[in-house]
């Protein structure tokens, strides 16, 4: 991929409105998502969890100082395939105006170099059932859809 000026860093507390925009910005998002300013709070003390966590991260890419994308990474611990570490995924999102871009490649190629350099074999994500760009674009990467995931949401909690 040509160089793009895309630069992927590490999120800034000054990101995070454009972070909850990016995570609202898609019809299942919007569904669950508030971006009310009654709801910043939720998301500040949550991003401020994230960012405090040694084992978490989140990315963004930027182009010409605005963030068009970000992704959450979060490594642990698993003792299956012989104790390996593994890479959690979540919440890859590249601007309406901006997919297409190569954005969202820039933002896991990011993400394997994260993972290789704190030992993880194993990188793992889902994907909503209804999200078919996103399987096609993770096929493409490389990414098996050899399982199925499941959730419950618990009582207090709004999530799809």
């Amino acid at each position: 991929m040509p160089d793009t000026g895309i630069r992927i860093r590490a999120a800034e507390s000054d990101d995070l409105a454009f972070l909850i925009e990016l995570i609202w910005d898609d019809p299942l998002g919007r569904a669950r998502e508030d971006i009310s300013e009654a709801s910043r709070p939720a998301y500040a003390a949550a991003f401020s969890a994230v960012l405090d966590d040694p084992n978490s991260t989140i990315l963004v890419a930027e182009d010409r100082g605005l963030v068009v994308g970000c992704i959450q990474l979060t490594v642990k611990a698993g003792l299956s395939y012989r104790g390996a570490w593994r890479m959690v995924v979540e919440d890859l999102r590249v601007a309406r105006n901006r997919r297409g871009d190569g954005i969202g490649t820039l933002l896991m190629r990011a993400t394997e170099s994260w993972a290789v350099e704190r030992g993880c074999q194993i990188i793992e994500l889902f994907v909503h059932s209804d999200r078919v760009d996103a399987h096609r674009f993770y096929d493409r990467l490389g990414f098996a859809g050899a399982h199925r995931g499941f959730r419950k949401t618990l009582p207090g909690r709004q999530t799809e």
